[in-house]
């Protein structure tokens, strides 16, 4: 006498919404897109099997952003400057199949801002090839289906030495005046240390100076406003930010 086995995925399921009907087909109840997977019947003792494919059409769900093998949707990953080189991967379930789109700081990635922020973008899979600090910040991966939408994303900071992006090299002044120094740059981890040298001195907050740090057009700014200038302040200004 031959009788008949059915599995999904592999393994018996104890949903009590499937069972075994006389006709010796399977019946699901109140179907969840969880149910879509491949059901395969065996029928004993001759162990000959068939496989089902189960395509459950709903919108989007269970979406994962990896980078080596590793989810890291809605979380953070760090890294080196000089890892280089590094790989993000989206994908989504879903009946149709998901089409994954990527966003950079909430702009989408239209070819053009993919090559002008230096990324390449092909389909589910987004690559840097040189990486640098300018890379920090977020990486959405939205994926689409005609049934709906869902997105994820990944906080990416670069670790990298602080670096000046924009100083100016001559500032004319006159005796008498105020006048103004300025430092933008760039910095992960955030500075724990910026200082400034008039020369070889060590400046703090006074009535002769005022040292200001705020942030800029994104990047993090130090300024150096130099009161009732005189002879001895027409030198060198320097200013040095720390990380460690």
């Amino acid at each position: 006498m031959s009788s008949l086995l059915f599995m999904r995925n592999n393994s018996f399921t104890q949903d009590p919404r499937v069972s075994l009907e006389q006709d010796n087909a399977v019946r699901i109840q109140n179907v969840l897109a969880s149910d879509d997977s491949i059901y395969k019947c065996t029928v004993l003792p001759i162990k000959k099997s068939v496989f089902i494919t189960l395509k459950v059409k709903g919108p989007p769900y269970n979406i994962r952003i990896t980078h080596g093998n590793k989810n890291y949707a809605n979380q953070e990953l760090e890294l080196q400057e000089r890892d280089r080189k590094f790989i993000l991967h989206c994908e989504a379930s879903g009946y149709p199949t998901p089409a994954v789109t990527w966003s950079f700081r909430g702009k989408h990635l239209t070819e053009d801002y993919a090559k002008h922020s230096g990324i390449t973008v092909r389909k589910e899979f987004l690559e840097i090839h040189d990486v640098k600090g300018h890379h920090s910040g977020d990486f959405e991966c939205s994926a689409q289906n005609v049934i709906g939408t869902i997105s994820a994303v990944v906080a990416v900071q670069i670790k990298s030495s602080p670096m000046i992006v924009k100083h100016v090299e001559y500032i004319n002044t006159a005796i008498g005046e105020n006048t103004e120094v300025v430092c933008l740059y760039r910095s992960y981890p955030e500075a724990r240390k910026i200082q400034w040298y008039r020369g070889d001195e060590l400046l703090h907050n006074s009535a002769k100076f005022t040292i200001v740090n705020d942030r800029h057009n994104h990047h993090e700014r130090t300024r150096l406003s130099i009161h009732d200038v005189e002879q001895k302040d027409l030198v060198d200004y320097v200013c040095k930010v720390e990380v460690s």
